[in-house]
């Protein structure tokens, strides 16, 4: 990762929520920083702890729903060929009905391939849902549109 991306990435997490244009609650804000830790995770272990055993997902262009142990497996497969340059998570809405949340955001990112050595970018607007149990939130269910990029 660049030096000057590395900075955009740490002023993004950094910026008050209220910097995005949203004033969050502190329920609002714990399943708001679980989305981004499960995102900017670096190893298999932790991406598939954010992850409900239960989980339900069309990922993105696929033609049938994926469960927990393909998401794990596209992850693992990501996590040996690609390598993420800069991202920047914009949320636009979080609402928490007790052990369930919904959130609403558009993810702004580009990598490059370890394979080809090929960038890539795009923007995908993403709804997850989360269910908290054992006072963790996990994903159970999520939808991903790309609007934007190569």
């Amino acid at each position: 990762m660049g030096r000057l991306s590395a900075v955009i990435l740490v002023l993004v997490f950094a910026l008050p929520h209220s910097a995005l244009g949203q004033e969050w609650s502190d329920e609002q804000l714990e399943v708001w920083d679980t989305v981004k830790m499960c995102w900017s995770a670096s190893d298999i272990g932790t991406i598939s702890s954010c992850i409900h055993d239960d989980l339900v997902t069309w990922g993105l262009g696929r033609e049938v729903p994926l469960n927990k142990s393909d998401v794990v497996a596209l992850n693992e497969r990501w996590l040996r060929t690609q390598e993420t340059e800069w991202s920047y998570f914009q949320p636009l809405n979080i609402e928490v009905w007790g052990d369930i949340a919904v959130v609403i955001y558009a993810l702004h990112w580009a990598e490059l391939s370890r394979v080809t050595g090929e960038r890539t970018s795009g923007i995908v607007n993403w709804t997850e849902v989360f269910k908290k149990e054992g006072g963790r939130w996990l994903l159970v269910a999520d939808h991903g549109t790309r609007v934007g990029g190569d």
